[in-house]
Protein backbone atom coordinates (compact mmCIF):
# COMPACT_ATOMS: atom_id res chain seq x y z
CA UNK A 1 0.00 0.00 0.00
CA UNK A 2 1.47 3.23 -1.15
CA UNK A 3 1.96 5.76 1.49
CA UNK A 4 -0.18 8.55 1.29
CA UNK A 5 2.13 12.11 0.86
CA UNK A 6 1.88 14.26 4.18
CA UNK A 7 -0.87 17.52 3.73
CA UNK A 8 1.89 20.19 4.33
CA UNK A 9 3.93 18.84 1.70
CA UNK A 10 0.87 18.89 -1.07
CA UNK A 11 -0.11 22.37 0.24
CA UNK A 12 3.45 23.94 -0.33
CA UNK A 13 3.86 22.33 -3.18
CA UNK A 14 0.04 23.65 -4.75
CA UNK A 15 1.51 27.40 -3.58
CA UNK A 16 4.71 27.22 -5.40
CA UNK A 17 3.16 26.19 -8.64
CA UNK A 18 0.46 29.04 -7.78
CA UNK A 19 3.31 31.71 -7.23
CA UNK A 20 5.06 30.20 -9.99
CA UNK A 21 2.16 30.39 -12.79
CA UNK A 22 0.73 33.41 -11.65
CA UNK A 23 3.24 35.95 -10.42
CA UNK A 24 4.86 35.77 -13.89
CA UNK A 25 1.92 36.49 -16.13
CA UNK A 26 0.95 39.47 -13.96
CA UNK A 27 4.87 40.55 -14.25
CA UNK A 28 4.74 40.23 -17.85
CA UNK A 29 1.64 42.27 -18.78
CA UNK A 30 2.48 45.79 -19.88
CA UNK A 31 0.59 48.58 -18.11
CA UNK A 32 -2.66 49.42 -19.08
CA UNK A 33 -1.75 52.94 -18.94
CA UNK A 34 1.21 52.39 -21.70
CA UNK A 35 -0.74 50.26 -24.34
CA UNK A 36 -5.02 51.18 -23.74
CA UNK A 37 -5.59 48.72 -26.96
CA UNK A 38 -4.27 45.53 -24.51
CA UNK A 39 -5.98 46.51 -21.41
CA UNK A 40 -9.26 44.53 -22.19
CA UNK A 41 -6.95 41.30 -23.55
CA UNK A 42 -4.61 41.70 -20.72
CA UNK A 43 -6.35 41.88 -17.80
CA UNK A 44 -9.04 38.70 -19.23
CA UNK A 45 -4.95 36.51 -19.19
CA UNK A 46 -4.68 38.02 -15.79
CA UNK A 47 -7.76 36.78 -14.39
CA UNK A 48 -7.69 33.41 -15.93
CA UNK A 49 -4.41 33.40 -14.60
CA UNK A 50 -5.06 34.34 -11.34
CA UNK A 51 -8.59 31.39 -10.69
CA UNK A 52 -6.28 28.83 -12.28
CA UNK A 53 -3.37 29.33 -9.11
CA UNK A 54 -6.55 30.31 -7.10
CA UNK A 55 -8.09 26.88 -8.02
CA UNK A 56 -4.71 25.24 -7.67
CA UNK A 57 -4.35 26.79 -4.26
CA UNK A 58 -7.98 25.60 -2.91
CA UNK A 59 -7.11 22.61 -4.27
CA UNK A 60 -4.02 22.09 -2.27
CA UNK A 61 -5.90 22.92 0.57
CA UNK A 62 -8.88 20.75 0.32
CA UNK A 63 -6.11 17.68 -0.11
CA UNK A 64 -4.51 18.96 3.07
CA UNK A 65 -7.57 19.63 4.72
CA UNK A 66 -8.93 15.63 3.48
CA UNK A 67 -5.52 14.04 4.33
CA UNK A 68 -5.19 15.84 7.82
CA UNK A 69 -8.38 14.11 8.61
CA UNK A 70 -7.75 10.82 7.05
CA UNK A 71 -4.58 10.83 9.57
CA UNK A 72 -6.61 11.88 12.27
CA UNK A 73 -8.59 9.22 11.73
CA UNK A 74 -6.08 6.83 11.48
CA UNK A 75 -4.84 8.30 14.91
CA UNK A 76 -8.49 7.59 16.62
CA UNK A 77 -9.16 4.16 15.04
CA UNK A 78 -5.31 2.85 16.36
CA UNK A 79 -6.44 4.30 20.00
CA UNK A 80 -9.40 2.63 19.77
CA UNK A 81 -7.84 -0.45 19.07
CA UNK A 82 -4.52 -0.15 21.91
CA UNK A 83 -7.68 0.77 24.28
CA UNK A 84 -10.07 -1.94 23.36
CA UNK A 85 -6.56 -4.50 23.26
CA UNK A 86 -5.61 -2.80 27.12
CA UNK A 87 -9.54 -4.31 27.72
CA UNK A 88 -8.56 -7.46 26.86
CA UNK A 89 -6.02 -7.95 28.51
CA UNK A 90 -7.31 -6.50 31.52
CA UNK A 91 -9.79 -8.95 31.34
CA UNK A 92 -7.75 -11.54 31.11
CA UNK A 93 -5.58 -10.62 33.70
CA UNK A 94 -8.94 -10.25 36.01
CA UNK A 95 -10.37 -14.13 34.84
CA UNK A 96 -6.75 -15.68 35.56
CA UNK A 97 -6.79 -13.63 38.68
CA UNK A 98 -10.39 -14.64 40.07
CA UNK A 99 -9.80 -18.63 39.28
CA UNK A 100 -6.53 -18.75 40.55
CA UNK A 101 -6.06 -20.76 43.76
CA UNK A 102 -3.01 -18.68 45.27
CA UNK A 103 -3.43 -14.61 45.74
CA UNK A 104 -2.41 -12.15 43.07
CA UNK A 105 -1.90 -8.42 43.60
CA UNK A 106 -0.79 -5.93 41.62
CA UNK A 107 0.56 -2.30 43.00
CA UNK A 108 0.90 1.05 41.15
CA UNK A 109 2.00 4.44 42.57
CA UNK A 110 2.06 2.47 45.92
CA UNK A 111 -1.30 1.69 45.82
CA UNK A 112 -3.35 -1.80 45.30
CA UNK A 113 -4.88 -1.78 42.23
CA UNK A 114 -5.67 -5.59 41.82
CA UNK A 115 -6.05 -7.95 44.36
CA UNK A 116 -8.20 -11.48 43.64
CA UNK A 117 -10.60 -13.62 46.00
CA UNK A 118 -7.70 -16.11 47.09
CA UNK A 119 -5.95 -13.38 48.40
CA UNK A 120 -8.77 -11.52 50.41
CA UNK A 121 -9.65 -14.76 51.85
CA UNK A 122 -6.26 -15.03 53.09
CA UNK A 123 -6.16 -11.45 54.74
CA UNK A 124 -9.46 -11.91 56.25
CA UNK A 125 -10.47 -8.11 54.23
CA UNK A 126 -12.67 -7.35 51.67
CA UNK A 127 -11.74 -5.76 47.75
CA UNK A 128 -12.75 -2.57 48.88
CA UNK A 129 -10.60 -2.59 52.10
CA UNK A 130 -7.81 -3.35 50.77
CA UNK A 131 -7.81 -1.51 47.60
CA UNK A 132 -8.29 1.68 50.11
CA UNK A 133 -4.96 1.26 52.14
CA UNK A 134 -3.00 3.82 51.67
CA UNK A 135 0.24 1.71 52.34
CA UNK A 136 0.29 -2.07 51.41
CA UNK A 137 2.71 -2.64 53.83
CA UNK A 138 0.48 -2.09 56.75
CA UNK A 139 0.07 -5.64 55.71
CA UNK A 140 2.96 -7.28 56.48
CA UNK A 141 4.07 -8.37 59.88
CA UNK A 142 6.09 -5.65 61.70
CA UNK A 143 9.31 -7.71 61.81
CA UNK A 144 9.25 -8.49 58.28
CA UNK A 145 8.30 -4.74 56.88
CA UNK A 146 11.68 -3.29 57.00
CA UNK A 147 12.77 -6.31 54.35
CA UNK A 148 9.44 -6.12 52.14
CA UNK A 149 9.70 -2.48 52.15
CA UNK A 150 13.29 -2.69 50.57
CA UNK A 151 12.64 -4.84 47.92
CA UNK A 152 10.24 -3.18 46.97
CA UNK A 153 11.75 -0.34 46.59
CA UNK A 154 14.53 -1.57 45.04
CA UNK A 155 11.99 -3.39 42.25
CA UNK A 156 10.41 0.14 41.76
CA UNK A 157 13.90 1.09 40.58
CA UNK A 158 14.55 -1.50 38.54
CA UNK A 159 17.08 -3.41 40.44
CA UNK A 160 17.51 -7.06 40.95
CA UNK A 161 15.81 -8.18 43.82
CA UNK A 162 15.66 -12.03 44.47
CA UNK A 163 11.76 -13.04 43.39
CA UNK A 164 10.43 -15.18 45.54
CA UNK A 165 11.19 -14.89 49.40
CA UNK A 166 8.79 -16.19 52.73
CA UNK A 167 8.02 -13.34 54.90
CA UNK A 168 4.49 -13.12 56.95
CA UNK A 169 1.36 -11.34 56.85
CA UNK A 170 -1.74 -9.97 59.02
CA UNK A 171 -4.28 -12.15 58.30
CA UNK A 172 -7.73 -12.10 60.22
CA UNK A 173 -7.64 -10.98 63.85
CA UNK A 174 -4.21 -10.47 63.52
CA UNK A 175 -3.14 -13.58 62.69
CA UNK A 176 0.29 -14.31 61.36
CA UNK A 177 0.30 -16.06 58.04
CA UNK A 178 3.52 -17.65 56.70
CA UNK A 179 3.45 -16.75 52.54
CA UNK A 180 5.62 -17.22 49.71
CA UNK A 181 5.68 -14.14 48.03
CA UNK A 182 6.64 -13.69 44.28
CA UNK A 183 6.94 -10.42 42.77
CA UNK A 184 8.21 -8.85 39.50
CA UNK A 185 8.40 -5.38 37.57
CA UNK A 186 6.08 -4.45 34.82
CA UNK A 187 4.15 -2.34 32.62
CA UNK A 188 0.33 -1.89 32.67
CA UNK A 189 -1.87 1.07 31.22
CA UNK A 190 1.77 2.71 30.16
CA UNK A 191 2.56 3.03 34.01
CA UNK A 192 5.10 1.13 35.75
CA UNK A 193 3.52 -1.70 38.24
CA UNK A 194 4.54 -4.59 40.31
CA UNK A 195 2.58 -7.75 40.03
CA UNK A 196 2.88 -10.63 42.24
CA UNK A 197 1.49 -13.77 44.00
CA UNK A 198 1.02 -14.88 47.51
CA UNK A 199 1.13 -18.83 48.34
CA UNK A 200 0.46 -19.41 51.77
CA UNK A 201 2.23 -21.53 53.66
CA UNK A 202 0.58 -22.07 56.57
CA UNK A 203 -0.44 -25.99 55.66
CA UNK A 204 3.12 -26.60 54.94
CA UNK A 205 4.23 -24.88 57.62
CA UNK A 206 1.91 -26.73 60.31
CA UNK A 207 3.55 -30.15 58.76
CA UNK A 208 6.96 -29.08 59.39
CA UNK A 209 6.19 -28.10 62.83
CA UNK A 210 4.65 -31.60 63.25
CA UNK A 211 7.29 -33.18 61.92
CA UNK A 212 10.07 -31.43 64.13
CA UNK A 213 7.65 -31.90 67.29
CA UNK A 214 7.26 -35.49 66.43
CA UNK A 215 11.11 -35.14 65.84
CA UNK A 216 11.65 -34.28 69.62
CA UNK A 217 8.83 -35.53 71.55
CA UNK A 218 7.03 -38.57 72.76
CA UNK A 219 4.54 -39.53 70.16
CA UNK A 220 1.94 -40.50 73.27
CA UNK A 221 2.41 -38.04 76.19
CA UNK A 222 3.93 -35.08 74.02
CA UNK A 223 6.62 -34.78 76.21
CA UNK A 224 10.50 -34.31 75.69
CA UNK A 225 12.02 -37.82 73.99
CA UNK A 226 15.27 -38.95 74.55
CA UNK A 227 17.23 -36.91 72.17
CA UNK A 228 15.55 -33.31 73.28
CA UNK A 229 15.95 -33.93 76.76
CA UNK A 230 19.41 -35.10 76.49
CA UNK A 231 20.02 -31.39 75.12
CA UNK A 232 18.01 -29.67 77.61
CA UNK A 233 20.16 -31.75 80.16
CA UNK A 234 23.17 -30.27 78.73
CA UNK A 235 22.18 -26.82 78.57
CA UNK A 236 20.92 -26.71 82.34
CA UNK A 237 24.23 -28.20 83.41
CA UNK A 238 26.12 -25.39 81.10
CA UNK A 239 24.11 -23.12 83.10
CA UNK A 240 24.54 -24.21 86.52
CA UNK A 241 28.39 -23.85 85.50
CA UNK A 242 28.26 -20.73 84.36
CA UNK A 243 26.65 -19.24 87.64
CA UNK A 244 27.47 -21.98 90.63
CA UNK A 245 24.41 -22.88 91.00
CA UNK A 246 23.30 -27.08 91.55
CA UNK A 247 20.86 -28.78 88.95
CA UNK A 248 18.84 -32.34 90.28
CA UNK A 249 18.20 -35.14 87.66
CA UNK A 250 15.49 -37.44 88.61
CA UNK A 251 14.66 -40.57 87.35
CA UNK A 252 11.25 -41.82 88.11
CA UNK A 253 10.27 -45.47 87.53
CA UNK A 254 7.00 -46.48 87.71
CA UNK A 255 6.39 -49.85 89.87
CA UNK A 256 4.54 -52.64 88.84
CA UNK A 257 3.19 -51.12 85.19
CA UNK A 258 3.41 -54.22 83.27
CA UNK A 259 0.54 -55.68 85.01
CA UNK A 260 -1.70 -53.28 84.43
CA UNK A 261 -1.14 -53.45 80.35
CA UNK A 262 -1.16 -57.44 80.73
CA UNK A 263 -4.41 -57.57 82.57
CA UNK A 264 -6.20 -54.31 81.47
CA UNK A 265 -5.02 -53.57 77.60
CA UNK A 266 -3.06 -50.97 76.09
CA UNK A 267 -5.24 -48.66 76.35
CA UNK A 268 -5.52 -48.33 80.10
CA UNK A 269 -1.88 -48.59 80.20
CA UNK A 270 -1.43 -45.63 77.84
CA UNK A 271 -4.45 -43.18 79.79
CA UNK A 272 -1.73 -44.15 82.50
CA UNK A 273 1.02 -42.84 80.93
CA UNK A 274 -0.44 -40.49 79.91
CA UNK A 275 -1.87 -39.07 83.29
CA UNK A 276 1.58 -39.59 84.64
CA UNK A 277 2.70 -37.00 82.38
CA UNK A 278 0.70 -34.53 82.93
CA UNK A 279 0.77 -34.54 86.68
CA UNK A 280 4.62 -34.38 86.74
CA UNK A 281 4.26 -31.55 84.41
CA UNK A 282 1.52 -30.32 86.80
CA UNK A 283 3.82 -30.29 89.73
CA UNK A 284 6.98 -28.70 88.16
CA UNK A 285 8.49 -25.15 87.27
CA UNK A 286 8.30 -23.27 84.26
CA UNK A 287 11.94 -23.39 84.22
CA UNK A 288 12.06 -27.24 85.22
CA UNK A 289 11.59 -30.47 82.52
CA UNK A 290 10.68 -33.71 82.18
CA UNK A 291 10.66 -36.05 79.59
CA UNK A 292 9.54 -39.70 78.57
CA UNK A 293 13.11 -41.99 77.69
CA UNK A 294 11.10 -45.41 77.88
CA UNK A 295 7.98 -47.44 78.39
CA UNK A 296 7.53 -46.38 81.89
CA UNK A 297 10.45 -44.65 82.40
CA UNK A 298 10.10 -40.40 83.32
CA UNK A 299 13.01 -37.94 83.82
CA UNK A 300 13.11 -34.60 85.42
CA UNK A 301 15.76 -31.75 85.26
CA UNK A 302 15.09 -29.66 88.62
CA UNK A 303 17.07 -26.24 87.72
CA UNK A 304 17.79 -24.11 89.45
CA UNK A 305 18.40 -26.47 93.02
CA UNK A 306 19.65 -24.42 96.31
CA UNK A 307 19.90 -27.56 98.65
CA UNK A 308 19.76 -31.13 98.50
CA UNK A 309 16.58 -30.86 100.38
CA UNK A 310 14.99 -29.36 97.75
CA UNK A 311 15.39 -32.00 95.31
CA UNK A 312 14.05 -34.32 98.38
CA UNK A 313 11.08 -32.02 98.62
CA UNK A 314 10.00 -31.93 95.09
CA UNK A 315 10.88 -35.68 94.15
CA UNK A 316 8.26 -36.68 97.11
CA UNK A 317 5.30 -34.27 95.76
CA UNK A 318 5.92 -36.21 92.55
CA UNK A 319 6.00 -39.63 94.49
CA UNK A 320 2.63 -38.37 95.65
CA UNK A 321 1.03 -36.79 92.57
CA UNK A 322 1.61 -40.27 90.57
CA UNK A 323 -0.02 -42.29 93.36
CA UNK A 324 -3.20 -40.61 92.91
CA UNK A 325 -6.01 -43.51 91.53
CA UNK A 326 -6.56 -42.68 87.87
CA UNK A 327 -10.20 -43.09 86.48
CA UNK A 328 -10.70 -45.48 83.71
CA UNK A 329 -13.95 -47.05 82.16
CA UNK A 330 -14.17 -50.05 84.06
CA UNK A 331 -12.41 -48.79 87.56
CA UNK A 332 -9.67 -46.68 89.19
CA UNK A 333 -6.01 -48.07 88.86
CA UNK A 334 -3.26 -46.50 90.98
CA UNK A 335 0.22 -47.23 90.28
CA UNK A 336 3.48 -46.17 92.70
CA UNK A 337 6.80 -44.88 91.67
CA UNK A 338 9.95 -45.63 92.36
CA UNK A 339 12.68 -42.03 92.23
CA UNK A 340 15.82 -41.56 91.96
CA UNK A 341 17.88 -38.74 92.71
CA UNK A 342 21.60 -37.30 91.32
CA UNK A 343 22.69 -33.54 92.09
CA UNK A 344 25.18 -31.75 89.55
CA UNK A 345 27.91 -31.37 90.28
CA UNK A 346 28.18 -32.96 93.90
CA UNK A 347 27.56 -36.55 92.44
CA UNK A 348 28.76 -36.08 88.64
CA UNK A 349 30.18 -33.79 86.38
CA UNK A 350 29.24 -35.00 83.19
CA UNK A 351 25.88 -36.09 81.48
CA UNK A 352 26.52 -39.69 81.41
CA UNK A 353 27.79 -40.13 85.23
CA UNK A 354 24.82 -37.84 86.03
CA UNK A 355 22.47 -40.21 84.40
CA UNK A 356 24.38 -43.24 86.15
CA UNK A 357 23.80 -42.29 89.76
CA UNK A 358 20.63 -41.18 89.21
CA UNK A 359 19.41 -44.37 87.61
CA UNK A 360 21.64 -46.20 90.18
CA UNK A 361 19.58 -44.54 92.97
CA UNK A 362 15.96 -45.73 91.36
CA UNK A 363 17.28 -49.14 91.52
CA UNK A 364 18.05 -48.49 95.33
CA UNK A 365 14.32 -47.38 95.95
CA UNK A 366 13.08 -50.47 94.06
CA UNK A 367 15.32 -52.84 96.07
CA UNK A 368 14.22 -51.06 99.23
CA UNK A 369 10.37 -51.96 98.74
CA UNK A 370 9.78 -49.64 95.71
CA UNK A 371 7.35 -46.44 96.13
CA UNK A 372 9.77 -44.48 97.29
CA UNK A 373 12.62 -41.78 96.68
CA UNK A 374 16.01 -42.07 97.06
CA UNK A 375 19.14 -39.68 96.77
CA UNK A 376 22.59 -40.96 95.47
CA UNK A 377 24.92 -42.19 97.91
CA UNK A 378 28.34 -42.60 96.80
CA UNK A 379 29.28 -45.11 99.92
CA UNK A 380 25.79 -47.07 99.59
CA UNK A 381 25.85 -47.83 96.11
CA UNK A 382 29.22 -48.65 95.15
CA UNK A 383 29.05 -51.14 93.00
CA UNK A 384 25.44 -52.14 93.31
CA UNK A 385 24.45 -54.17 90.44
CA UNK A 386 21.44 -52.74 88.76
CA UNK A 387 18.17 -55.08 88.18
CA UNK A 388 17.98 -56.47 84.98
CA UNK A 389 14.90 -56.00 82.69
CA UNK A 390 13.48 -59.72 83.66
CA UNK A 391 12.97 -58.39 87.44
CA UNK A 392 9.80 -57.35 87.53
CA UNK A 393 9.31 -53.50 88.23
Amino acid sequence: MTKPRSPRIILIVSLCLWIAVFLPAALALPAPALDPALADENWVGLSLCAVVGLMGLVGGVAAHTHLSNLRLQRLLRDHAEAREALRESEARLRALADTAGVGIFMIQRGRLTLVNPALCALLGRDEAALMALNDPISLVHPDDRAVARARAQARERGQQTPQRYEIRLLGPEGREAWVELSAARVTAGDRPAIIGTVYDLTERRQIEEQIRHLAHHDALTGLPNRALFSDRLQQAMARAERDDHRVALLFVDLDRFKPINDTLGHAVGDLVLQTVARRLRASLRASDTVGRVGGDEFVVVLEPVNDVSDAVTVARKLRRSVALPIATEERDVSVSSSIGIALYPDHATTEVMLCQCADLAMYAAKRAGRDGVRLFDPEEMAGAPRESSSTPD
